[in-house]
């Protein structure tokens, strides 16, 4: 699962640190998490999955967002877990719930009013769409230049042959 702009989603407030790109989890989903770390429990592969798993969000479930930015090391987290395990990667996304936390504590009252500290699954759906949308529109935008590419090939190929 890559941690791209589709997992990652910035708060309301884009000019703070608070509004960098934040992976937003299943706030049950990380509690159990948590709370098996807190127990010293290992975190099995299908609990990280999960918990980072976007598909299957209820549209009443309440969604937190994580500060993973410090990791620099994430990109993908499939990768990650293959790598160091499901416990480091567990690890590294109750600390980023802590970052985030942090991060807010810091900020004046007037910018800490203004971020999103938690939304409905319903809100995530449709946020994630709106990227995915944007995701796409993006990804049209530099086809026209391929099909430039394509076209201007088989005038040389001719000219060449005439």
């Amino acid at each position: 699962i890559a941690l791209s702009a589709a997992h990652k989603m910035a708060s309301s407030d884009e000019g703070s640190d608070a509004g960098r790109d934040l992976l937003w989890v299943s706030k049950r989903k990380w509690f159990e998490v948590a709370r098996l770390l807190e127990e010293n429990k290992k975190v099995s592969r299908e609990k990280v999955d999960e918990l980072i798993d976007p598909d299957d969000i209820a549209d009443d479930a309440v969604m937190i967002p994580l500060d993973v930015n410090d990791e620099a090391s994430i990109q993908d987290l499939d990768d990650l877990i293959e790598q160091r395990g499901a416990d480091h990667v567990a690890g590294v996304l109750v600390r980023g719930r802590a970052k985030f936390l942090e991060t807010v504590r810091k900020l004046p009252e007037a910018e800490r009013a203004e971020v999103q500290e938690e939304m409905t699954g319903a809100a995530y759906k449709q946020m994630m769409e709106e990227v995915m949308a944007l995701a796409a529109e993006e990804g049209e935008e530099e086809e026209p230049e391929e099909d430039v590419d394509e076209e201007v090939e088989p005038a040389a190929k001719k000219q060449k042959t005439a």
